[in-house]
């Protein structure tokens, strides 16, 4: 066996499961950020005033320079928007990156013969049975979306009941909304 082979291919998978951990950290940071961007979203939907209050309140804000409650709505959906894409790209980074670990994995098991050194981090944590691993990723990968879907339906909906009056906010929000939803639909039968 060559030594320095070894030696590199070790600390280059050592370095990979690092990548790993950090982009797990990522996701999960920007999983958090989505939900409440989310919450902005359904709370500024019911209740403007609390919203302005708050980022009065927390963001030192002059109430009288606030934007409009329509421009909000598009900022807080934009903003959702982009949190949801890069939550997507963290999503798909990792499971690339347990792909490419698998491959590393094989290698450096193919150094021990008859041994299964190099299994942690990719082909076990991916065929694991776990139930309680099974259910959160159903519910990250599927139930989510689906809820986003619902979620993102209903507050069209609710900005479409009603109106009398279309303004440039009212179709700015239609654009943002439906490349929202077509995305996420996308992701949810993309996985």
């Amino acid at each position: 066996m060559d030594e320095t082979k070894i030696n590199m291919l070790y600390e280059h998978y050592k370095c990979n499961v690092e990548t790993l951990k950090a982009a797990a950290n990522k996701r999960d940071l920007m999983f958090l950020m989505l939900i409440l961007s989310i919450m902005l979203i359904a709370i500024q939907s019911v209740n403007a005033e609390f919203i302005n209050g708050l980022l009065v309140s927390v963001g030192k804000l002059d109430d009288k320079r606030l934007p409009g409650n329509a421009l909000l709505l598009v900022t807080f959906a934009l903003a959702s928007f982009v949190l949801f894409i890069r939550y997507t790209q963290a999503c798909f980074f990792i499971d690339m990156q347990y792909k490419y670990l698998h491959t590393i994995e094989a290698e450096l098991n193919s150094l021990f013969p008859d041994t299964q050194l190099f299994t942690f981090e990719g082909l076990f944590y991916k065929n694991s049975s776990s139930f309680y691993r099974k259910a959160v990723s159903f519910f990250y990968k599927r139930a989510f979306s689906v809820i986003l879907i619902f979620f993102l339906i209903v507050k069209m909906m609710y900005e479409l009941d009603g109106k009398t009056h279309f303004d440039i906010y009212f179709y700015l929000n239609g654009v943002v909304f439906i490349t929202y939803l077509i995305y996420v639909f996308i992701y949810l039968f993309k996985r």
